[in-house]
């Protein structure tokens, strides 16, 4: 059997020779762009669990829009949106696209139309201002434009997540526009182990809680797809949160009916050539790809990642190749929580210690085998480590699928 593997801009084909193959993952289905046109449509008009958009706003009020910056593409709903936002009496100058981060997507179209963007600073407390107080008495201090706005809407990418189980619109608001130690305090709740979705954990039940504090009630979740969205829900953030599950499931788990003895894993695809030229892979992305791998691959197997990551590593990544052994890292003391790139460090080294790891990228050669990592020096060497195996499975898009092994 003939498999092609998608890698950045590449693909490699590979003879899985007498190996079973346990599965092939190369991503969802395309979504036509006029169906998530009707999505976010039908979804600003009827939103489940609140009004109509239009009914939300009065003329003259202030908009703050809390979107994610991890999006690829924001066009679309920004621009039906706005157009809601316009027909209701609200100026573009009063409307404030607020991000937690330098966002992915194209900010052009954002300037042309007059509304304003906002990159949020953590570290500026001039930029923070006092919300409430929780239930459990953490005092809350939000993007002062969120705080301050007539109206505001969470829009965020719903995908799976170490603290809350399930990301999206609610993280993007809280705690992703609040300050510094907040950030860090949540990072330091990430956990190795699933998540009970059904049982939503304290760092979820607190998101929700701040954005009831604040008067945001309308959500956007984003379930994004190979190129674009796959599904856009709208409403309250329950409702966001529940469907979205389902959603990001049906679009993004990959299941397998037992462990691979190998797992081929690609990261990046060749037919997302703008994502790849505007967003390239690195370690975040490369700790995501080993997660997925690992929990599809049995102990002591080995997982191979092509990919063209690249770039720097974090100061958690750093005290992993400084710890040096593999229990070591698995150990990875909840001090240094407040690094930026701890919850990375914490995948890459749970798969370290899983299985053996091979990688094909443009990471530096000496710094894989500090971490003991193999690197390749040609994706063509996947070939013969497959060969070598009695399972396989191949799992395209890495970075952004859940791999999971089936219980029925």
């Amino acid at each position: 059997m003939l498999v092609g593997v998608d890698f950045g801009d590449e693909r490699i084909d590979i003879e899985t020779s007498g190996a079973e193959v346990l599965g092939v993952w190369t991503g969802p289905e395309r979504v036509p762009r006029e169906m998530i046109a009707d999505q976010i449509r039908s979804g600003l008009d009827d939103p489940r669990g609140y009004p109509a958009l239009k009914l939300a706003v009065v003329p003259g009020d202030r908009v703050a829009l809390a979107v994610d910056h991890r999006l690829g593409e924001v066009s679309d709903f920004l621009a039906e949106i706005v157009r809601i936002l316009k027909r209701a009496g609200v100026e573009p100058a009063s409307i404030r696209v607020v991000v937690p981060a330098q966002p992915r997507f194209s900010i052009e179209e954002i300037k042309a139309s007059g509304i304003v963007l906002e990159i949020h600073d953590p570290d500026d407390p001039s930029t923070l201002a006092y919300l409430a107080s929780t239930e459990q008495g953490r005092r809350i201090y939000l993007n002062k434009s969120l705080v301050d706005a007539d109206f505001t809407m969470a829009i965020g990418a719903v995908s799976h997540d170490a603290i809350f189980g399930l990301k999206g619109p609610w993280s993007v608001l809280f705690p992703g526009l609040s300050d510094r130690e907040t950030i860090r305090s949540f990072a330091a709740h990430a956990r190795e182990h699933e998540h009970d979705l059904a049982e939503p954990g304290r760092e979820l039940v607190e998101s929700f809680e701040v954005g009831k504090l604040l008067g945001c009630y309308l959500h956007m979740g984003i379930v994004e797809g190979i190129a674009g969205p796959a599904r856009v829900l709208v409403g309250d953030c329950a409702s966001v949160h529940a469907s979205g599950s389902q959603a990001f499931d049906a679009a993004w788990t990959f299941r397998i009916a037992e462990p691979a003895e190998i797992v081929v894993a690609g990261i990046g695809g060749v037919d997302e050539p703008n994502r790849n030229r505007r967003d390239p892979a690195g370690i975040a992305e490369f700790a995501d790809a080993l997660d997925s791998a690992r929990r599809i691959v049995r102990r002591g197997g080995r997982i191979v990642i092509l990919s063209h990551v690249n770039g720097p590593i974090g100061p958690a990544v750093q005290k992993l190749v400084e710890m040096g052994d593999d229990r070591s890292r698995t150990k990875l003391a909840r001090e240094h929580a407040d690094l930026v790139d701890f919850i990375e460090a914490r995948k890459i080294a749970a798969a370290l210690a899983w299985a053996d790891v091979f990688v094909f990228s443009r990471l530096d050669h000496d710094l894989l085998d500090d971490l003991s990592i193999i690197p390749l020096d040609k994706p063509e060497q996947a070939r013969k480590l497959v060969a070598a195996s009695r399972t396989c499975a191949f799992l395209g898009r890495a970075e952004r699928t859940r791999g999971e092994i089936s219980l029925t």
